[in-house]
């Protein structure tokens, strides 16, 4: 059974019922104490397929320490990146249909 695709595995699935990551816009994030980084719409389709090479992009427009929630040119919510040790590190990725990435 395949539990990797790319640098996501099976545990990064989101199935919270209770908080589902795709109601969060912006101004929740900001407020859940995430850094709210938006996507070009060609960023999006990189960060939806896991490529590793956008994180060292990504990496100078993030300022700080926290986490990120990343947005898509439509304010969707696309992932979270996790933010440890001065690297940027792919969290939980969000698909909303084959046609969005």
């Amino acid at each position: 059974r395949r539990t990797r695709v790319g640098p996501f595995s099976i545990d990064q699935i989101d199935t919270s019922r209770e908080f589902p990551l795709n109601t969060v816009d912006p101004g929740t994030a900001a407020t859940l104490d995430l850094e709210v980084l938006r996507l070009s719409t060609s960023q999006v389709t990189l960060f939806c397929n896991g490529q590793t090479s956008l994180l060292a992009q990504l990496k100078t427009s993030v300022g700080g320490q926290k986490d990120v929630a990343v947005f898509g040119p439509d304010s969707r919510l696309r992932g979270i990146l996790r933010n440890a040790q001065d690297r940027l590190a792919f969290g939980p990725v969000l698909q909303y249909g084959r046609e969005d990435c």
